[in-house]
């Protein structure tokens, strides 16, 4: 399941840092805090074999009103927390309705389950939160990927407003954006 929107609400209980999801998205910034980056850029793989490539903000569950952009929590097989910083994922591998495998850039991997505490599906935190580059966002249910694979860091520019790889210049300053 895909949900678009321009009014999307989402919540997410985990650890971290939040942002606010009321109306259109306001353009994201590369931030680092606690010595960890935000938004990733990402290559998701559907069901269907389609791959694309998105600017991952955070990871949200179905409805509420915020989503983390840096930290989220998990449970682990002995239902202790896990805090993961988002940075420090290499892969989702298999992501169903209740858990993924995670495959950390140290190379180990954890299969943990969304959300410490919620129990019903619709609270778990497995909706991706995309910003695409026509300044709309997206939810993306994990449930319906094979995988996300996450790359590196979105680029920004002079104002530190977050770039695809693929613009050559800032559509916010105009500037031309260095080769990488």
């Amino acid at each position: 399941m895909i949900m678009r929107s321009g009014c999307a609400s989402a919540f997410l209980l985990a650890l971290g840092f939040t942002a606010i999801l009321s109306g259109q998205i306001q353009r994201p910034k590369v931030e680092k805090r606690d010595g960890h980056i935000s938004p990733l850029m990402a290559k998701i793989t559907y069901e269907s074999g389609t791959v694309r490539t998105v600017m991952v903000l955070g990871l949200v569950n179905a409805g509420g009103n915020s989503y983390h952009t840096h930290a989220v929590v998990f449970k682990d097989e002995a239902e202790s927390q896990v805090t993961l910083f988002l940075d420090t994922i290499s892969v989702i591998k298999k992501p169903n309705e209740e858990d993924a495998i995670f495959v950390l850039k140290s190379g180990k991997e954890r299969k943990l389950w969304y959300n410490v505490e919620c129990c019903d599906a619709s609270q778990k935190a497995r909706w991706l939160v995309t910003w695409n580059d026509d300044g709309g966002n997206e939810k993306i249910d994990m449930a319906r990927l094979q995988q996300v694979e996450f790359l590196a860091p979105a680029r920004k520019d002079k104002a530190g407003n977050a770039m695809f790889d693929w613009w050559n210049y800032s559509p916010f300053t105009g500037e031309k954006l260095p080769d990488d």
